[in-house]
C-alpha cells in the first residue's frame, strides 16, 4: 500500500464483504485489523478478497515468532521483485535515451525499433502500478497508482500514435519517459516500503522475547521425566522446569527453588529479582542464576508478554484525530489534481495556442510530479515509529490520541527509582579537590 487511497480500497472491499463487521487498516504496517463472523466468512476468503482488489494478502500477523519469519520472508521476496523491476526499467530507459540522441541513423525503422524494445520492459515495470489503478477504478476510487497510471499510459500512447504518424510528426516519442517514469516509482515504492519494515523493529524485538520451547516435567510409563516441547504444546496446569541462563517461555508462580530474574525487558525494573516458592514469574524473563520449577498460569495470548506486544499493535493502529483530518484531505486532492491538469492542458492548447502535443506534456508532468503520499504517510508514520521506540524502552503507549495531546503536558510523575535509570552507574568524571595533581 503506498497511499491513504489504498487503504481506502481495502476497508471498502472489505466492509462490503457479507460476514465482515469492522476493518481499520493500517499504511504503514500494512495490517488490517478484522472483525468477522467465523461462520460466515473464512479467514482464506478475507485473504482471497484482498488479493482480488489487487494487493497481496501475507498471512496472519500475530505474535507467533514463526509465522512473523514467513511474512518478514515474503516482505524480503517483495522488495527484491521491486528492486528487479526497478534495475530493469533503469537499464532499458537508458538504452532508449541512447538510441534517441546518440545520432544513430536507422532510418524510418528507427520509430519501430524503440516500440518493440519498450512494450514488454514496460508491461513488466509498471504492471503493479497499472494493476493497483485499474483495481482502484473498479472499486470506484481514485489513488495514486490512477494518476501514474494516467501519466504513463498517456505518454506511451502518444508514442506510438506518433510512431505510427498518427499525429502528423514522428518526432514526438516519450518511450524512454514512459518507462524512466515507472521506474522512479518504483524506487518510490522500494524506498518506501524499505522505510516502512523499519517501523515494526519495536513489535519484532518483543516478539524475538518470546520463547519457542519448553521443558515440561511430567510422567511417563510411572516415571517422572523432562521432555522439551513447542510452547504451543505447553497447557496451563503444566510444571515446566528452567535453568540458569534460560528464558522463562511462559506466565507462571514458582513451586520448587529459587533464584534471581531479570525482568527488564518484560517489566522495565533495572535490578534482577529474587524469586523463589510462591513467586510469580513472567514469561521473557532471564534466570539468572538458580534452577527452579513453576506452575503455567497463562499460556498463548493471555501471557503477559503477549498483551504487551497486543497492546502496542493496536497502539500502532490507531488513529488519533488529526489522521482523519488528513485523510479527508486526500480524499479531495486527487480529483483536484486531475481538474488542474486538464484546467492547465486546455489554457496551453486553447488559451495560448501552444502545440498539441507540448500542452499534453504538461498535463503528464502535473498528473506525475502531484503525490500527496508525504501528507498521507508522515502521521501513521510518526506514530508507528513513536510507539514503537517508545515500547523498545519499556514505554507502553495507548492509542495515538495519547501522543497527540502530550504536548500538552506540564508533570510528570514517576512511581520509584529506576524508572527512567538503567540501574547501572559509571564514573563519567572525577574532580580534584586535593593538591596532587591529577595524573599523581
Amino acid at each position: 500500500m503506498t497511499c491513504v487511497m489504498c487503504t481506502r480500497s481495502v476497508t471498502t472491499a472489505l466492509s462490503r464483504t457479507p460476514g465482515v463487521y469492522s476493518v481499520n487498516v493500517n499504511l504503514v504496517s500494512e495490517t488490517a485489523d478484522v472483525i468477522y463472523n467465523p461462520k460466515k466468512i473464512t479467514i482464506e476468503e478475507i485473504g482471497e478478497k484482498i488479493n482480488s482488489i489487487g494487493f497481496e494478502y501475507m498471512g496472519l500477523h500475530d505474535d507467533n515468532s514463526t509465522n512473523n519469519e514467513l511474512l518478514e520472508k515474503k516482505h524480503k521476496d517483495s522488495l527484491n521483485k521491486k528492486l528487479y523491476r526497478i534495475i530493469i526499467g533503469f537499464f532499458f530507459s537508458a538504452l532508449l535515451m541512447y538510441l534517441m540522441f546518440s545520432g544513430i541513423d536507422l532510418g524510418h525503422n528507427m520509430s519501430y525499433i524503440l516500440l518493440a524494445i519498450t512494450v514488454i520492459p514496460l508491461v513488466y515495470v509498471t504492471y503493479p502500478i497499472f494493476k493497483s489503478g485499474i483495481n482502484a477504478l473498479k472499486l470506484h476510487n481514485l489513488n495514486m497508482d490512477v494518476m501514474y497510471s494516467l501519466g504513463i499510459g498517456v505518454s506511451f500512447i502518444v508514442s506510438v500514435l506518433s510512431t505510427f504518424h498518427l499525429l502528423g510528426t514522428s518526432h514526438f516519442m516519450l518511450y524512454d519517459t514512459s518507462i524512466m517514469l515507472g521506474s522512479f516509482l518504483m524506487l518510490g515504492k522500494y524506498l518506501e516500503d524499505r522505510a516502512k519494515s523499519k517501523t515494526s523493529d519495536a513489535i519484532n524485538n518483543l516478539v524475538k522475547l518470546k520463547s519457542t520451547r519448553a521443558t515440561v516435567e511430567k510422567i511417563v510409563d510411572g516415571k517422572l521425566v523432562q521432555q522439551e516441547q513447542d510452547i504451543n504444546e505447553v497447557l496451563k496446569g503444566n510444571i515446566v522446569v528452567v535453568k540458569p541462563g534460560e528464558k522463562i517461555p511462559l506466565d507462571g508462580i514458582i513451586i520448587e527453588g529459587k533464584s534471581y530474574v531479570d525482568e527488564s525487558l518484560v517489566t522495565g525494573e533495572s535490578r534482577a529479582v529474587l524469586k523463589e516458592k510462591n513467586s510469580q514469574v513472567i514469561g521473557g524473563s532471564i534466570n539468572k542464576d538458580g534452577t527452579f520449577k513453576f506452575k503455567v498460569s497463562n499460556t498463548g495470548d493471555k501471557t503477559v508478554l503477549s498483551q504487551i506486544i497486543n497492546m502496542v499493535q493496536e497502539a500502532q493502529n490507531s488513529n488519533p484525530p488529526i489522521q482523519k483530518l488528513a485523510d479527508k484531505v486526500i480524499t479531495y486532492f486527487i480529483p483536484t489534481i486531475l481538474i488542474i491538469a486538464v484546467i492547465a492542458f486546455l489554457i496551453w492548447y486553447l488559451v495560448l495556442g501552444s502545440p498539441f502535443l507540448f500542452s499534453l506534456s504538461i498535463f503528464i508532468s502535473i498528473v506525475v510530479v502531484a503525490c500527496p503520499c508525504a501528507l498521507g504517510l508522515a502521521i501513521p508514520t510518526a506514530l508507528t515509529v513513536g510507539v514503537g521506540q517508545a515500547a523498545k524502552y519499556g514505554i507502553l503507549i495507548k492509542d495515538g490520541q495519547t501522543i497527540e495531546v502530550s504536548d500538552k503536558v506540564n508533570s510528570v510523575l514517576l512511581d520509584k527509582t529506576g524508572t527512567i535509570t538503567e540501574g547501572k552507574p559509571t564514573l563519567s568524571d572525577m574532580i580534584n579537590y586535593s593538591s596532587m595533581s591529577d595524573e599523581e
